[in-house]
């Protein structure tokens, strides 16, 4: 897809481990299609955020609007082994 100018929207994906990093986004995109090119990747778990309000997956076809902070958040998987972070 092509575009003229950027937007004033923007997706912010932090990368492991969790640093956040702003990515230009165009309104008009639906926020699935900015999730995936910009977001974590799919064996990541992750909640995205439009604007500090969660969006379940379900309604990841709405569009990007103008001056949107879009945010991919990974959330953390444990082991499975039973130890604790705490030691």
């Amino acid at each position: 897809m092509e575009h003229d100018r950027l937007s004033d929207a923007r997706l912010i994906a932090p990368p492991m481990p969790c640093v956040p990093a702003e990515l230009p986004v165009l309104p008009g995109q639906t926020l699935a299609r900015v999730v995936d090119e910009f977001g974590p990747p799919s064996c990541v778990a992750f909640i995205v955020e439009v604007n500090g309000e969660p969006v379940l997956r379900a309604d990841w076809s709405r569009e990007i609007a103008p001056g949107d902070t879009v945010v991919a958040i990974p959330l953390p998987r444990g082991g499975g082994d039973g130890k604790s972070i705490l030691g």
